[in-house]
């Protein structure tokens, strides 16, 4: 026990190895020392005056490796992808276009005008438009005669009776298409009527026929009945002697007479009979005819009836496009055609409507690795470059669109993402001096999903061995 403090104060001048083997047990090679261990060691191995510090000393390292690797386990660190971009109009601008084209009759607005939505702001020529609506109005007019005349004539009135629109004094087309149509109801009227009557007149020519010989039939047949009782009495009394026999043979001969008369007589009823028949079908043929082929041309003018009236209503509506007019509320603005005469194509922008307060965005360009971290409705964070950080830090905003495709940079052959952020107006309002203007520079930093700090740290090392591992 005596020995211990002066081995131990002897130790700075003693070798480190003679050191050890006094301290340490024999079997220390086979042991595993434990942290408590290891500091219990260095303290008794190291001088009295400096085993203080190095206990110190070492438990500072351990706690602050073990409090970093817990930290770096469980903390959550944000980040975000980073892109550079530029304010821009809000899709709420609106370009004024006519579809048609033509040309401009006239200029109702300038740049910086307020107008209302719904407001003419040009006026286009439409001398065109008017003739073509005009032409379909008389059409329209014509083709409505049509019907009334076939309408009359389906049901066989001896006059049509003509809509309103046909019968405006007024309008000359009408007049000369009211004139027209009658002339040729009463034509077709006539022809029809004429040929029906032939019929008819055959028809009742042949039933007279049939009951005038219906009573010679008749007639004949008395007569015949007559004689035939009269040939009786004469047999008894030529029997007798009391008359001739030539007389007798003259009655016989007129009952035969008789006989063949009616006939004669049935013979010519039935060729009546036939002639009428024929005359009956020719009328029904005449008649079946005529329906069939008013029938045909009624369907046709109700077909180009419907579509006249579409082509007024397509007239109408071009007519009313040549009155251009606002969008949108807003102000003038981007005015392509001034001068009257001046031809539009069809489509090409006149001139633009913004909103009077104009809702500016952040548009940026996203590498194409980073677009898998950016979606619509996340949170964003612009960052006003043109403005010292110290006036304005970045204010929050919200991703609002994401391009469905990459666009390729026609100069730089670089590939990016379109991407529009807008802007927190509740963060602006913080900071009254702060303007925006369209162009003005800007930095859109998407927030992407937070990941732990050990993620970063170990992330490369991960990949590294991830492809090191794998053929080519």
């Amino acid at each position: 026990m005596q020995r211990t403090p002066a081995r131990l104060a002897d130790a700075p001048q003693r070798g480190v190895a003679a050191r050890r083997a006094e301290v340490l047990p024999p079997d220390r090679h086979r042991k595993v020392e434990t942290w408590y261990q290891v500091l219990e060691r260095e303290a008794v191995e190291a001088p009295s005056g400096l085993r203080g510090p190095v206990i110190a000393g070492t438990l500072a390292v351990l706690i602050g490796f073990g409090g970093f690797t817990t930290w770096a386990l469980l903390a959550n660190l944000d980040s975000a992808a980073v892109a550079t971009g530029t304010l821009v109009v809000d899709s709420k601008r609106k370009t004024v276009s006519h579809l048609e084209g033509g040309i401009l009759k006239r200029l109702l607005v300038q740049e910086g005008d307020v107008v209302k939505l719904g407001q003419p702001v040009a006026l286009m020529d439409d001398t065109r438009a008017r003739s073509d609506l005009e032409q379909y109005r008389g059409r329209r007019v014509g083709f409505l005669a049509k019907l009334a005349r076939l309408r009359a004539e389906q049901s066989g009135a001896t006059q049509v009776d003509f809509p309103p629109p046909v019968l405006d004094p007024a309008n000359p087309v009408a007049v000369d298409v009211l004139s027209a149509e009658r002339r040729l109801f009463q034509r077709r009227h006539d022809a029809y009527v004429g040929k029906t009557q032939i019929q008819r007149k055959e028809i009742e020519q042949r039933i007279a026929e049939a009951q005038s010989l219906s009573a010679l039939i008749e007639s004949a047949e008395r007569q015949r009945d007559y004689i035939s009782e009269r040939l009786t009495g004469l047999k008894e009394l030529a029997g007798k002697g009391f008359v001739a026999k030539a007389q007798l043979l003259e009655q016989e001969a007129r009952v035969s007479e008789l006989k063949g008369r009616v006939g004669d007589y049935r013979a010519q009823i039935a060729k009546s009979e036939q002639a009428k028949a024929s005359a009956e079908a020719t009328l029904a043929s005449i008649d079946l005819d005529w329906q069939s082929d008013v029938a045909t041309q009624l369907q046709d003018a109700q077909l180009q009836l419907a579509e006249v009236e579409n082509q007024i209503t397509s007239a109408k509506d071009v007519l009313d496009r040549l009155t251009v007019r606002a969008p949108q509320d807003g102000v003038i603005a981007n005015i392509q055609f001034r001068t009257p005469g001046s031809a539009i194509p069809a489509g090409q922008p006149i001139m633009d409507v913004v909103p009077e307060k104009e809702q500016l965005v952040v548009e940026a360009k996203l590498g194409t690795r980073e677009i898998v971290n950016v979606h619509v409705g996340g949170k964003a964070q612009v960052r006003l470059t043109a403005y010292d950080h110290r006036v304005i830090p970045p204010v929050d905003g919200k991703i609002i669109y994401v391009a469905a495709d990459q666009t390729i940079d026609p100069n730089s052959q670089n590939a990016y993402y379109v991407i529009r952020a807008s802007i927190d107006a509740a963060e602006l309002e913080k900071h009254p001096t702060v303007s925006l203007y369209p162009g003005m520079p800007a930095e859109l930093m998407a927030v992407r999903k937070p990941r732990r700090a050990i993620d970063y740290l170990i992330g490369p090392v991960t990949e590294s061995f991830n492809r090191a591992f794998r053929e080519n």
